[in-house]
């Protein structure tokens, strides 16, 4: 089970380095940086429409197929971060595009084995399968099959081009994960041969965050997660607050990820402060298709850790606060003010509430929890 779990994060997180430079020594063009920067900003709507108007330019380009399915994988990471939770539809929809996409590179280097664009493409696709034969099909030697072919696709792209930092980045988590396996999984990793070093993880990491072009922003990402396992939360913060100025509106989600970990490890005074700034920053954030679930989550975390510290009344201003913000998506934040009025003590208040959330689809079980709540209130008259 440890054997399998660790060679799940090692392709969930190298994948993400896969997939962001193009041409050689870290060279991009306008196109994929307006792409990705809708991409990590989470304005996913944004960048499926500019992928749609570029495949109209060059329907016969792999690279628009290539970020167009990047889209998708970055939805299911962002759930799969902020929520611990897996989208099935969306990641089948992934894997039959990856499946394309590794048939189609193939084919492109059997035409020229030196293309290093194409060479970088088909190492992210590699990747990308890896994490879904791995977290999906249960088939964690597929998965380290598919990642060790991906890393030797990037490691050729290295011996030609030396200056490519991106491509680092794969060698950094593979070395950093491969350390960190159960003793009876490294003569595999011995056949592979990659033992990996932690050390040397770190070193390429850090050289990513320097002098990458568009993998620096899963470097830093994943130098954040490094010292958030370590505990050491202030050097997290500090990497997950540079993301967080370079993608004002993807932000929300750091916030969410950073609260997790503080979460994780009880800190609840850190987590009440973080979410309150939280807050505070992300005020001006428009509601948009694509952050309202995780602007509204934002708001329910820093009710719920008011609440944790008995600060009933502040949780409901939060609550009410983003209610008159934001029509839909409420009902959840409604449920919890008759949840605190109730704490309260205030139970005429809380009635009046879950009446008026009687009957909206919550879901079947919150539905039956406010049918109970308003049987139990009405029977105190």
């Amino acid at each position: 089970m440890m054997y399998k779990a660790t060679i799940i994060v090692l392709m969930l997180t190298s994948l993400l380095s896969k997939s962001f430079s193009f041409a050689s020594k870290n060279d991009t063009t306008k196109e994929e940086e307006r792409v990705l920067f809708f991409i990590y900003n989470c304005q996913f709507m944004e960048a499926k429409e500019e992928i749609n108007n570029l495949k109209k330019k060059n329907s016969s380009s792999l690279i628009w197929e290539f970020y167009q399915t990047l889209i998708e994988w970055r939805q299911v990471v962002v759930q799969l971060k902020v929520n611990f939770s897996l989208n099935p539809e969306l990641s089948k929809k992934v894997e039959i595009s990856l499946l394309k996409l590794q048939e189609k590179y193939e084919i492109e280097i059997n035409k020229n084995p030196q293309d290093i664009g194409t060479l970088f493409y088909a190492g992210a696709v590699n990747g990308y399968l890896g994490i879904y034969y791995a977290g999906i099909k249960d088939k964690p030697m597929d998965a380290l099959s598919v990642g060790k072919k991906g890393l030797d696709y990037h490691e050729n792209i290295l011996k030609k081009e030396p200056e490519f930092y991106d491509a680092y980045y794969s060698l950094g988590i593979y070395n950093y994960y491969a350390s960190r396996v159960p003793w009876f999984v490294k003569p595999f990793l011995f056949i592979f041969g990659r033992l990996g070093s932690e050390t040397d993880a770190l070193k390429y990491f850090e050289l990513v965050k320097e002098k990458g072009n568009l993998a620096k922003y899963e470097a830093t990402e994943y130098l954040a997660e490094f010292y958030a396992e370590k505990k050491m939360m202030d050097s997290a913060k500090s990497y997950y607050q540079i993301l967080m100025n370079d993608f004002p509106s993807g932000r929300i989600v750091y916030y969410l990820i950073l609260g997790n970990w503080y979460n994780r490890y009880n800190q609840i005074e850190e987590a009440t402060q973080l979410f309150h700034e939280a807050i505070n920053d992300c005020n001006t954030v428009p509601f948009t298709t694509d952050n309202s679930k995780y602007l509204i989550q934002l708001y329910l975390n820093y009710g719920y850790y008011l609440e944790k510290a008995s600060r009933y009344e502040e949780a409901i201003q939060v609550y009410q606060s983003v209610i008159d913000k934001q029509k839909g998506y409420t009902e959840w934040l409604q449920y919890h003010i008759g949840l605190d009025y109730e704490k309260m003590g205030k139970y005429k208040e809380a009635l009046v509430i879950y009446k008026e959330i009687h009957g909206i689809e919550l879901s079947p079980k919150g539905y039956s929890e406010v049918l109970n709540k308003i049987k139990l209130l009405e029977s105190r008259k």
